[in-house]
């Protein structure tokens, strides 16, 4: 046997294009991930700028690449072999007879192959798909010997892949193999069928049950139609949790390509029920959030939530499917179900990994907390935006909250310090819920084009489609999205603003606590920045209600002064490190690249650091109730349909229809006579300030009415 050592190219040269990056046994797991300790060795995965791993989204289709090859190699990660096309024969059977028996039958009846020893006595024999064939799927027989300890062996095929170089995770040991296929090319590996893998297992029965001597023979995967449903022992499909029935589900796509009929659906929910036997109230949660993702078809426009129920109470044991077929289509797009083909370790083992979770509720130890009180508090942004929890910034209007947060996310997207404090480097998705237009067209070009940085391709994406962080559907979507676009789980998120988040008010702790668990749950390593105004009565805290307000990790402050473009952002609170910060911005006019109708510059602005003795020697004044009234009418107007976009992209509105909607605004606190004169002279204060601009029988926000 010869230890594999350096060899990652010689794969690809060798005409192994379907390789692709497992993360190394023992390697350093981002706090981002979904990766579990014991994943490590056997599943897709990244290394991060950080030196830290992630799940590799989006492997089974990577169009991989020399200089991939040659960069993992460069990580020391393990390399796999996609078994799409190059079908592995796994015989993980520990009892060395019963696995020259079955070795025997597989050279006799595929053929000849390579294999590859990572825990002996067990094999992998790897060959390659006759031209011609359809990818094989997942085909597995599980059997006792006459000693009564169980075997497996199992066709790996398409969704899944097999190391075929580094360290194996238990032996700690180099695999090694009698004849190394990257020697010899993939083109020498011989090629089999279906109909030959149906021989194999038609006769590996027999071979099993009568010169093997095993028993309880049963296979998985065989797309047999299921006889006798009573026979299927139903514990055997349940999931090993809930939380990975929840993961694994949360990644299947529920559309037409997918699950074409209504049977396949049915089929799903039969699954999901069986995996989930031992929580039934969490198993349809879970079963309702998969169906609402149909999007319908030509003759339905999607799900009826009550039919929904009602098929799933239709739906009886005993059943066929469980969650083995959860896992392998859930496989097909991303989920790490490796880990779960390395069976136990033996005891003198055991110790040296990690132990496995049991169902019993954490509980620290005094050494426990002074263990957790020696860990530095990690920061996205440090001493502002903490490395996960929920943020908010708070303030009045025309107090540039957005400006500060789109710099905020900006400068951890390109790994730049904010204004003189560190950051951590890490995908940044934006959530522009209100005046998405503004932030794509003009905010985001105009802040690289200030910091000289457009030819740049940070980590950041915006999305200005509607997205209910409330409804779990809508946040699995958008961790999906995520996962699509960088990879990895997101460094930060922003909603601009919170109350388009969610569903119901945010004055409503009922209605505010599915944002929160929702959020919390689905992105539990990511600091999430809300964006909000200050409360009716109390300019000191936001909007919202008590559990809101009281459910904010981090709280920043942002007072601004609209005519004079300056802010000061002040932490109002940190739960988990000290409070009191504070910082002041002006804000710089920066070029977007666009014109005007006239040819004039499309601005925008951009945060610069201030001194803070400025601020405090001149405070500036702000507006009247009637001029803030008469302002948040025609801001109301911008985002209806009552506005025209200019052709220089600017939103405007006919200053009648602004001013029928600021006298129904005025209307319970003035006379119409003194109401047509506070609006006239409103009108012309905030022109004056610069916050509005006419032109003939047109208004529009300025920068400073935007804020």
């Amino acid at each position: 046997m010869t230890p594999l050592v350096g060899a990652y190219g010689a794969w690809f040269a060798g005409g192994f294009g379907n390789l692709i990056a497992v993360v190394p046994p023992g390697a350093p797991l981002s706090e981002r991930t979904k990766l579990r300790l014991e994943d490590r060795g056997k599943v897709p995965g990244k290394r991060g700028h950080d030196g830290r791993w992630f799940g590799f989204s989006g492997w089974q289709k990577h169009e991989t690449t020399a200089e991939d090859v040659a960069t993992w190699e460069g990580w020391k990660a393990n390399l796999g072999l996609r078994a799409a096309h190059f079908p592995g024969l796994d015989l993980d059977v520990t009892c060395p007879e019963l696995r020259d028996l079955c070795k025997g039958l597989a050279l006799r009846v595929l053929g000849p192959a390579p294999a590859r020893t990572g825990r002996a006595p067990k094999l992998l024999l790897v060959y390659r798909l006759a031209d011609g064939q359809m990818p094989m799927v997942r085909r597995r027989v599980w059997f006792k010997g006459p000693d009564g300890r169980e075997h497996l062996v199992e066709m790996l095929g398409q969704g899944q892949q097999y190391v075929v170089e580094g360290i194996h995770p238990i032996t700690t040991r180099p695999y090694t193999w009698d004849t190394h296929p990257a020697e010899r090319g993939a083109d020498a590996l011989t090629p089999i069928t279906h109909a030959q893998l149906d021989a194999f297992f038609a006769e590996l029965h027999d071979l099993l049950d009568s010169a093997g001597s095993c028993t309880e023979i049963r296979e998985e995967g065989s797309g047999d139609e299921v006889k006798d449903r009573e026979a299927i022992v139903q514990d055997e499909l349940k999931a090993p949790s809930l939380d990975a029935l929840t993961d694994a589900v949360s990644r299947i796509p529920n559309d037409n390509t997918q699950f074409p009929s209504r049977t396949d659906y049915l089929r799903m929910g039969c699954a999901i029920k069986a995996a989930g036997a031992d929580d039934p109230d969490r198993a349809m949660e879970v079963w309702e959030e998969w169906a609402a993702r149909w999007e319908g078809n030509e003759t339905i426009a999607g799900n009826d939530p009550i039919e929904v129920v009602s098929d799933w109470e239709r739906m009886k044991p005993p059943f066929e499917v469980g969650w083995g077929y959860i896992r392998d289509v859930a496989q097909e797009h991303g989920y790490p179900a490796a880990a779960e083909d390395f069976d136990a370790l033996p005891d003198d083992l055991t110790d040296l990994l990690p132990k496995a979770p049991t169902d019993v509720f954490p509980a620290l130890s005094l050494a426990d907390c002074l263990a957790v009180q020696q860990r530095p508090v990690k920061w996205c942004i440090e001493g502002w935006l903490p490395e996960s929890g929920l943020v908010v910034i708070f303030g009045p209007s025309n107090a540039f909250k957005s400006f500060i947060a789109i710099d905020m996310a900006l400068c951890i997207a390109n790994g730049m310090p904010w204004h003189g404090h560190r950051v951590a480097q890490g995908p940044v998705l934006y959530l522009a819920l209100e005046g998405g237009d503004g932030v794509v067209r003009q905010r985001v070009p105009g802040w690289h084009r200030h910091h000289s940085r457009l030819d740049a391709d940070p980590p950041f994406r915006v999305i200005t489609v509607p997205v209910t962080l409330s409804k779990a559907a809508d946040a699995e979507k958008l961790r999906r999205t995520a996962d699509a676009c960088f990879g990895e789980p997101p460094a930060l998120i922003c909603v601009d603003v919170l109350k388009r988040s969610m569903t119901g008010s945010d004055s409503s702790d009922e209605d505010v606590a599915p944002l929160l668990d929702t959020v919390r749950r689905v992105f539990p390593s990511t600091c999430i920045l809300f964006i909000t105004h200050t409360g009716w009565g109390d300019a000191n805290r936001s909007r919202g209600s008590t559990d809101l307000w009281g459910s904010f990790d981090t709280r920043l402050k942002a007072n601004g002064e609209a005519a004079a473009r300056r802010v000061t952002l002040e932490v109002e609170r940190h739960k988990d490190a000290e409070s009191g910060g504070k910082m002041a911005f002006t804000l710089d006019i920066a070029e977007t690249g666009l014109a005007d109708d006239e040819g004039q510059p499309v601005t925008t602005l951009v945060p610069v650091s201030a001194a803070l003795s400025e601020f405090d020697a001149s405070p500036g004044r702000g507006l009247t109730g009637t001029q803030q009234a008469v302002l948040d009418a025609l801001r109301n107007l911008i985002d209806s349909e009552d506005a025209m976009t200019t052709t220089g992209g600017t939103r405007a509105v006919k200053i009648q229809t602004w001013r029928k909607e600021a006298y129904a605004r005025l209307k319970g606190s003035m006379a119409d006579d003194s109401r047509r004169k506070a609006f006239s002279r409103a009108q012309t204060d905030l022109e004056g300030a610069g916050i509005i601009a006419t032109r003939g029988d047109l208004v529009s926000l300025t920068l400073l009415g935007e804020v």
